[in-house]
């Protein structure tokens, strides 16, 4: 492999059936090579392509046999990146549909209809889509009229609707010998009380909680922001103390910066409310229930907290970007950058 480029490698693993594989942190700091996180369907001594990326400053010689990354089961559902036919989006995402009528199969892909119990169409009337705030300053100003084109193309994106990353859901995964746990919920002054029945109404209507009876519970705090108003928190600390960790490794931003090389123009990005728009597992939303004054409420969405909120969030992120990650972006957590050596 040469500097700094991205290349197909042909890989064998010894296993069978769909597996996620990442990269070996060892064969980062030796060898300068990273292996694209990704979901494969492998079948014994039969070669399928991956991409790595070398990171370093000299061309990298791999052996047969040499080991580049880790494959673990995964029992997660399958998607397939398609291009679109028309102008559009890069990349669009889609449930398997080779049992699908293909009109069917045209109107999925255009909107969703029916996004999460109640939750609102993140397409609205384009009158509700207000423009976002762009910091001109930082923008030449041979780029501010494509840039402004580009904000008007998408402007559907900023309509202050929440999407749903339905990409892989968030599961909690207690000790055996763990316990339903409850508790009562926190006196709350009548200041607090407002603040709390504003925010949990926002959150209904948002499709992010809905009313639940189940045996877990867990109060609700309020925390002043450095400036601006409280922060509306569920206090998790009895779940996250039977919960099992999720080992699946966040990006290291050495080897991000190290990468970057002669790049001169940078985009950032953030998610909006970005937890929020990563569903939770049925089977898993009982434990994420709180305590209020107005009821208990369970959360649907992946909610702040969780000591794998995290990893969940990077884990969909990377499956959805991941063939473009080293290419054109980086990605860490809700933060994304492009970048390229020109604005064209």
């Amino acid at each position: 492999m040469g500097t700094r480029c991205v290349q197909a490698v042909r890989l064998c693993c010894n296993v069978k059936g769909v597996h996620l594989v990442w990269e070996r942190p060892v064969q980062v700091s030796r060898r300068k090579v990273l292996l694209y996180n990704a979901v494969a369907d492998f079948s014994p001594n039969i070669p399928r392509s991956l991409y790595l990326t070398s990171i370093g400053d000299v061309p990298v010689h791999l052996t047969k046999g040499h080991v580049v990354g880790t494959a673990t089961a995964y029992n997660g559902p399958l998607y397939d990146f398609e291009e679109e036919e028309e102008p559009g989006p890069v990349l669009t995402m889609g449930v398997e549909t080779r049992d699908k009528p293909v009109e069917e199969v045209k109107t999925g892909r255009q909107a969703e209809k029916v996004i999460d119990e109640g939750q609102p169409s993140r397409h609205p009337p384009d009158k509700t889509c207000t423009k976002p705030e762009v910091h001109w300053d930082g923008v030449p100003g041979t780029l501010r009229g494509a840039v402004d084109d580009l904000l008007k193309k998408y402007r559907a994106l900023w309509a202050l609707q929440l999407g749903k990353v339905d990409v892989i859901p968030h599961r909690i995964e207690v000790t055996p010998a763990a316990r339903p746990r409850r508790s009562q919920p926190n006196r709350a002054s009548h200041v607090s009380r407002d603040i709390i029945s504003k925010e949990v109404q926002r959150q209904r209507d948002l499709g992010v909680i809905t009313p639940s009876s189940a045996e877990w519970a867990f109060p609700v705090v309020l925390f002043p922001k450095p400036a601006g108003p409280m922060r509306f928190c569920v206090n998790y600390r009895q779940l996250n103390e039977v919960t099992v960790r999720d080992l699946y490794p966040l990006p290291r931003m050495d080897a991000y910066i190290d990468f970057l090389g002669d790049a001169k123009v940078f985009s950032t990005l953030d998610c909006n409310s970005g937890y929020w728009q990563i569903p939770a597992a049925d089977k898993d939303r009982y434990k994420k229930n709180f305590v209020c004054h107005e009821g208990a409420y369970r959360y649907i969405r992946l909610p702040f907290g969780l000591p794998n909120s995290p990893a969940s969030f990077q884990r969909a992120i990377d499956m959805i970007l991941g063939a473009l990650k080293w290419k054109s972006c980086f990605v860490y957590l809700e933060g994304i950058i492009v970048f390229s050596q020109s604005a064209g």
